[in-house]
């Protein structure tokens, strides 16, 4: 008998350090990875209580670039509507199933700030920037270092659900969530300090982004059947 998918590590906790330290290892894993063939770092921990919404959206948006397996850990009877979108986002859900199969990539790196892409059937590229330093920063970078030549027509923000035209060769300045509690659409437009209440206050993800070449490919690559 043979298997299509196999572990990669040790066993997840429901903890940022676990799931950083497991998921940023994958990276060059990614030769092994194809359809049929599947890198596994383990479960979701989303929704389990002991990090936060911002960490639990880095956990699933690290996931879907890497193709992991989506295999829900936590008691889906009893959960917050936070961690129910995190969970059934159905634009990040897409990246992860992309027919294609490949998994994503880091392609740059300097201290605790990262790029990772992923090539997508159609041509797309999905984009995520992670800053796991404690510390804000503003990020800009030249489309062609995210290996993406040609610069897109249309970015997407696939937590935000939001679309921008693409702006030339660079990547618009934008400020990358950190500890302190800012929060930002991958647009790099619009930034916002969160009340104290909210919990997006860690290291975490600034957003995934769906880059398209062509628009009219949008709706028909995000929609997942029901």
């Amino acid at each position: 008998m043979g298997g299509n998918l196999w572990r990669t590590g040790g066993d997840i906790r429901d903890s940022w350090e676990s799931v950083s330290r497991i998921g940023f290892s994958q990276d060059r894993l990614a030769p092994y990875a194809r359809p049929g063939h599947w890198n596994d770092p383990d479960m979701l921990e989303v929704g389990n209580g002991h990090m936060t919404d911002t960490e639990y959206r880095t956990h699933m948006s690290l996931w879907s670039m890497l193709a992991a397996p989506l295999i829900a850990g936590n008691d889906v009877r009893n959960m917050s509507p936070s961690i129910h979108d995190i969970l059934t986002n159905r634009e990040v859900i897409a990246i992860d199933q992309d027919k294609a199969g490949h998994q994503g990539k880091r392609i740059w790196q300097f201290g605790q700030l990262e790029i990772w892409t992923r090539e997508l059937a159609g041509g797309d590229t999905a984009v995520a920037v992670f800053n796991r330093a404690p510390a804000n920063v503003t990020v800009k970078f030249r489309w062609a270092e995210a290996g993406v030549p040609k610069p897109p027509s249309c970015i997407r923000d696939l937590w935000r659900h939001t679309e921008q035209k693409g702006t030339g060769p660079e990547h618009p300045r934008f400020p990358v969530m950190t500890m302190t509690g800012f929060c930002t659409s991958t647009s790099g437009i619009e930034k916002t300090r969160w009340p104290a209440s909210h919990d997006c206050n860690r290291k975490g993800i600034n957003g995934i982004s769906d880059i398209r070449r062509y628009r009219r490919v949008i709706s028909q690559l995000l929609t997942l059947p029901d």
